[in-house]
């Protein structure tokens, strides 16, 4: 009850952002209302400084020592971005994280940020943090003007800069041939007309992970996975790393879409508790 409390007074006190007047809209997946200018959700102001965010405060057993990034996709240019490979040295199935690909979807990059420093108990974890690092530095959507990196799957390489690092990304995931890719990323608008991926999953098909589907499904019937209900979308839009990945290389993506209403800090143990989740039914952590 006192965390509600806290939560409604944090967004009253968004009903003025940036000069503009913001209205209430009550969204029915949470059975709340939320501050909205326009379609667009009034985003809270950051509870916790990511500075001050730290893996022990989100249950991720971390490494004695701090992993080092194992190699830049697109280096020489300005995409530049450093992917994480983390071995356990034991077997076991190989996952791999993008997060960052929308700059402005703040939760999904710290969350994998925090994931840098995780400790493996059995098979390897790639983690690319930023996967659009320019709109990260400067919490925008795009790599480059309007070029948005979630609608230039499967890439070109000498592209523009979009298609360019989207071929890089795709290129490293299909060379790791991993079990699971999963895509953080946070929605932010809300219309009557169209669906609405605050809290969702989306898939575009779950050949190879349907036992994993159906664990987060019952997680989430029982009201375990999220601070708020999370639902299940499909399939991934046309040219995004979802629909891409899972279409021309067979292998699966989970989407992570957590909901820009509500404070950072809940979006970002949001998005590590399903990383977790995975992670623990493929037996790489306790």
């Amino acid at each position: 009850m006192k965390k509600l409390l806290v939560l409604l007074l944090m967004l009253a006190t968004s009903l003025h952002f940036a000069g503009v007047e913001a209205l209430e809209v009550y969204l029915p997946d949470f059975e709340m209302s939320f501050p909205f200018e326009g379609q667009r959700v009034v985003e809270p102001e950051d509870d916790v400084p990511f500075g001050h965010m730290r893996p022990e405060m989100y249950g991720i057993p971390a490494a004695e020592e701090k992993n080092s990034a194992s190699h830049l996709l697109t280096e020489e240019t300005e995409t530049s971005t450093p992917v994480y490979h983390i071995d356990s040295g034991k077997p076991g199935p190989a996952i791999y994280i993008v997060a960052g690909t929308h700059g402005d979807e703040r939760a999904g990059w710290y969350a994998a940020s925090l994931l840098e420093q995780i400790a493996l108990d059995a098979g390897s974890l790639s983690i690319l943090p930023q996967a659009n690092r320019l709109g990260c530095e400067e919490i925008r959507r795009h790599v480059i003007g309007s070029l948005d990196l979630n609608r230039s799957y499967p890439g070109e390489e000498g592209g523009d800069p979009a298609q360019n690092l989207a071929h890089a990304i795709y290129d490293d995931i299909t060379r790791m041939q991993p079990v699971l890719v999963l895509d953080l990323h946070e929605a932010a608008y809300y219309a009557e007309d169209s669906d609405f991926l605050g809290n969702k999953i989306i898939f575009t098909n779950l050949d190879g992970i349907e036992e994993l589907f159906f664990s987060l499904l019952e997680s989430a019937e029982k009201e375990s996975l999220g601070k708020y209900p999370f639902g299940f979308v499909s399939p991934g839009v046309a040219g995004s790393l979802n629909s891409t990945a899972a279409k021309g290389a067979g292998i699966p993506v989970l989407t992570v879409e957590t909901f820009r209403g509500f404070p950072i800090s809940q979006r970002v143990e949001d998005q590590i508790d399903i990383v977790l989740h995975c992670l623990r039914f493929y037996g790489m952590i306790d």
